[in-house]
């Protein structure tokens, strides 16, 4: 639970970052965050770096998230009222609920979930990408690493691998890409949609 519980505060530091540095709207964040710590991440495996940049990605997204926090209890009376209606609190309440109908999941039949968890978990035990010599077969690495690299991310996050993690990852990616569709100013509506 710690694991998830850090995975959640590093992205949600990113999400911040990006809606409150970058002026990104905030609906907009969470997939320009996933898509930035994917790029990095790719950045990182083709220099041979992986692990090392995951661990950097995460302490950004720390630091990310401690700022969050400076900066919500410096606007704490403005913010006290409604606080439970931003759409970023509304997200990570959304990436709990994720995880929760994720626990115990398993790669049943083979799907593209199942292609990004077997590469996925190679990078998780080898923190590297796959070469063609490995034993992974050779349609699954036909597939680009994108994915995988983010399933990566948060199994070195939680330091386990497990389906229900990549299952996980997953959802963030389809969670920030279907947030971008909500506004502000209908949110309750719009996450009664999701629902």
């Amino acid at each position: 639970m710690i694991g998830l519980l850090l995975s959640i505060l590093c992205f949600y530091g990113y999400v911040y970052a990006s809606s409150q540095i970058l002026k990104i709207p905030i609906g907009q964040a969470p997939f320009f965050s996933i898509s930035i710590i994917g790029v990095a991440l790719f950045f990182f495996a083709v220099s041979n770096q992986l692990e090392t940049g995951a661990f950097l990605i995460f302490v950004v997204g720390m630091v990310c998230f401690a700022g969050a926090g400076v900066h919500f209890f410096k606007q704490k009376k403005k913010i006290e009222s409604g606080w439970f209606r931003h759409p970023a609190f509304l997200f990570a309440l959304l990436l709990v609920f994720s995880f929760i109908i994720t626990l115990g999941m398993t790669f049943t039949t083979i799907d593209d979930y199942v292609y990004w968890g077997i590469i996925g978990k190679y990078l998780h035990f080898y923190n590297h990408l796959p070469t063609p010599d490995t034993t992974i077969i050779a349609r699954h690495l036909g597939y680009t690493p994108g994915t995988s690299l983010i399933h990566y991310f948060f199994y070195q996050i939680m330091n386990d691998y497990r389906p229900a993690i990549s299952y996980f990852a997953q959802n963030i990616i389809l969670l920030s890409a279907l947030f971008v569709v909500i506004k502000e100013e209908k949110i309750k509506h719009n996450i009664l949609l999701f629902i």
